[in-house]
């Protein structure tokens, strides 16, 4: 008897199965892998244009240049959370992905008194990036900070202003918005 027979017989369906699997997984990450790197070259290669190549008249690079707040904004019915609708836009005031670094301040303005920040969130750039929402409600950022609980008495709207750091351009960019204090 050889000795390489003597372990008894080889389930070949098992271990098919469980090739198939693996090659399909290194197939995606492969898939993934080559998108991000097409992305980055684009991106690069527009880059390389943008510094090089003086645009016609009318025309601009696809940049932030403004941003807005969604009409939706407010308490969220799920949480206990203000969820903000964020709006990138170009200078044609069109919808445009960017990558910042994002800020939420809500203020209490009591009438006789000092401003009060009773609520406050920051987004990384990576944390703003996974924000981007595309569906029913329009291509946004959506954006949460929690619900305020601290209000002084007597308030009856609350400030929300966003601050966005655009990473790429250095821009500064901020909108403001009124909300209901209960």
């Amino acid at each position: 008897m050889l000795a390489g027979c003597s372990a008894g017989p080889k389930n070949f369906e098992n271990e098919n199965d469980r090739l198939r699997a693996e090659n399909m997984k290194l197939t995606e990450q492969v898939s993934a892998l080559t998108a991000r790197v097409d992305g980055l070259s684009k991106q690069l290669d527009a880059r390389q244009k943008a510094a090089g190549v003086e645009l016609p008249d009318g025309l601009h690079a696809p940049t932030c240049t403004s941003i807005t707040i969604g009409r939706y904004t407010g308490r969220a019915d799920d949480k206990d959370v203000v969820r903000v609708y964020l709006t990138t836009l170009d200078a044609q005031q069109r919808f445009v992905q960017t990558i910042g670094r994002a800020t939420i301040q809500i203020v209490a303005i009591p009438a006789d008194g000092e401003p009060v920040t009773v609520s406050q969130a920051s987004y990384s750039p990576k944390q703003f990036d996974a924000a981007y929402r595309s569906g029913f409600m329009g291509t946004h950022y959506t954006l949460e900070a929690p619900l305020p609980t601290n209000v002084p008495e007597g308030v009856s709207q609350l400030t929300l202003k966003v601050t966005l750091k655009d990473v790429l351009t250095g821009l500064t960019l901020e909108a403001e918005k009124t909300l209901p204090a209960k």
